[in-house]
């Protein structure tokens, strides 16, 4: 129990943390997405025609992707932002293709970016930490299948990025809590 507390005491600082950072006066003013859909190219990479995003930036197309992902069972688009050796992003993903595969659907509206915060970006690398809310919601596993359903939670994740032709690709998801 004590190390439970302890655990949650280190998210909501760092959950703090992350979202009084984006308060001060030096750091830049978030951009705010576009409302048009994200591209879904195939090869695995983005297209030239993309506009290039920012680290943060793609982390929260990234996620953007993956919510509209859990609305249909397409996962192209989240794919396009993923590194195809990323085993930490399909294993996001992965399950949003099993569920629709077997006739299945979620009833959620997926994961919210409650703040993010760039650490580093050295040459082709970067490193984005996100307070993420993973929203409420049920999950139908298969076709009839009787719902699973889950609260809110909060979590802590690091994103790992390499710039691949110009455009950042998420190359690790870690979850800090």
């Amino acid at each position: 129990m004590a190390g439970t507390r302890a655990v949650n005491a280190v998210a909501v600082a760092l959950l703090v943390g992350l979202t009084l950072s984006g308060c001060s006066g030096d750091d830049p003013v978030p951009k705010v997405e576009p409302s048009s859909p994200a591209p879904t190219p195939t090869s695995g990479s983005p297209s030239p025609s993309q506009q290039a995003l920012s680290p943060e930036e793609t982390v929260r197309a990234w996620v953007k992707a993956r919510n509209e992902a859990l609305q249909d069972g397409n996962v192209a688009s989240v794919q396009a932002l993923s590194e195809r050796s990323c085993r930490t992003c399909h294993n996001s993903i992965a399950p949003i293709e099993s569920v629709y595969g077997d006739g299945g659907h979620f009833e959620t509206r997926g994961w919210l970016v409650v703040a993010s915060r760039p650490l580093s970006t050295a040459g082709g690398s970067a490193t984005v930490d996100a307070a993420l809310q993973y929203l409420s919601g049920r999950t139908f596993p298969s076709a009839g299948a009787t719902p699973v359903s889950y609260d809110v939670e909060r979590h802590i994740a690091r994103f790992r990025l390499h710039k691949v032709d110009g455009h950042w690709l998420i190359s690790f998801i870690g979850f800090l809590s």
